[in-house]
C-alpha cells in the first residue's frame, strides 16, 4: 500500500482488502471481500476522472459517484462487481450496457467499456471501483461481530471474576468502542448497541453525557482534570460512567470487582482511570 493511502475518502479494492485485513486481523483476498460485501448489500462507489462523459456525451464531475447495483438499472453494476470479482473472466452478456452512478440527486449512465464498438464491461477506462473509507470501516466492524459471534457460538462463555485493572477499553471512533477483560475480547459495540446500559438517549436519539465524557476520558490519557467550576458537573459524569460500565460488563457475564474506578485524588485533583482507556488507530 502506498503511503496516504488511509488518508483517501475511498479505497479501491485492493486498497480495501489491505486495510480491513488490518483492522480485522483476518486475511482476506479481493474476491472474498468483494463477495462478503455484496452479500452484505454494502454500497460501492465508483471513481470518475476528469475528462470522463456519459452515455449521452455530457460531461461528468470528476471524483466519487455511487454505483447503483439495485432494480433494473442496477444490473450493470451488478455485473461489473461480478467482473470485479473475476477480472480474468469475459461477461458473456452481448448486450453490455454501461453502468447507472448518481451523485448529489444528478443520475448518469456511462459509456460501457470499448464503446461504440463491442463492449467488454459496464465501466469506461479510468473508471475505478471502491468503497469509501467510512463504509470500509464500519464492513470491518461488522465482520469482527461475525467473526465473535461465529466463535461464541462454539465456545460457550462461562462467567469471570475480574478487576477493574484487567479491563481495557478501545474507542474506536466517536460512537463505536471495543472492550476487552483479560484476554477475553468482548464484541465491538455502539453507543446506540448500549442503550440499555444508558449510553445512548433513545428520546433524543444522541450520545448521553456519560459517552461523550468516556470518548474525551479515551482522548486525554485516562485522567481529567476539573476546573473549580467543572467539578460537579465532571463528578455526576464519572458516577455515571462508573454505573454504566458496571451494568454493561455485568450483562456480560462479568463478576467486576466493588472498587472504585475512577477515583478522585484530592493532591493532583484529577480523576484517573483504574483500566486501560485510549482511542483506536482508527479513531475518527
Amino acid at each position: 500500500m502506498r503511503p496516504g493511502v488511509q488518508f483517501k475518502s475511498w479505497w479501491n479494492k485492493y486498497e480495501a482488502t489491505r486495510q480491513i485485513s488490518l483492522m480485522t486481523g483476518i486475511s482476506f483476498v479481493p474476491d472474498d471481500l468483494l463477495s462478503i460485501a455484496v452479500d452484505l448489500a454494502v454500497p460501492f462507489v465508483v471513481d470518475v476522472p476528469t475528462g470522463t462523459k456519459d452515455s449521452q456525451g455530457r460531461a461528468m464531475k470528476a471524483g466519487l459517484w455511487d454505483l447503483i447495483t439495485e432494480g433494473e438499472d442496477g444490473e450493470p453494476g451488478r455485473s461489473q462487481i461480478e467482473y470485479e470479482m473475476k477480472p480474468f473472466a469475459r461477461l458473456h452478456d452481448l448486450n453490455i450496457t454501461g453502468a447507472w452512478v448518481s451523485r448529489e440527486g444528478d443520475r448518469r449512465q456511462l459509456r460501457p467499456e470499448g464503446y461504440p464498438y463491442s463492449s467488454l464491461r459496464p465501466l469506461p477506462d479510468g473508471v475505478t471501483v471502491g468503497l469509501r473509507r467510512e463504509v470500509a470501516k464500519n464492513l470491518a466492524v461488522t465482520l469482527i461481530k461475525l467473526a465473535e459471534k461465529e466463535v461464541s457460538s462454539q465456545t460457550p462463555v462461562r462467567p469471570i471474576r475480574a478487576e477493574w485493572k484487567d479491563l481495557t477499553i478501545t474507542v474506536l471512533s466517536e460512537r463505536q468502542v471495543q472492550m476487552k477483560i483479560g484476554d477475553r475480547m468482548l464484541p465491538a459495540c455502539t453507543c446506540e448497541e448500549l442503550q440499555d446500559a444508558g449510553f445512548w438517549d433513545r428520546h433524543a436519539k444522541r450520545p448521553t453525557k456519560a459517552w461523550q465524557t468516556l470518548v474525551y476520558l479515551a482522548q486525554s490519557d485516562a485522567t481529567v482534570a476539573p476546573s473549580f467550576e467543572t467539578r460537579r458537573y465532571v463528578e455526576a459524569r464519572m458516577g455515571e460512567i462508573r454505573k454504566k460500565l458496571r451494568a454493561y460488563l455485568t450483562s456480560a457475564g462479568i463478576d467486576i470487582s466493588d472498587a472504585n474506578p475512577l477515583p478522585y485524588d484530592r493532591h493532583t485533583r484529577t480523576y484517573t482511570a483504574e483500566f486501560t482507556i485510549g482511542v483506536g488507530p482508527h479513531f475518527t
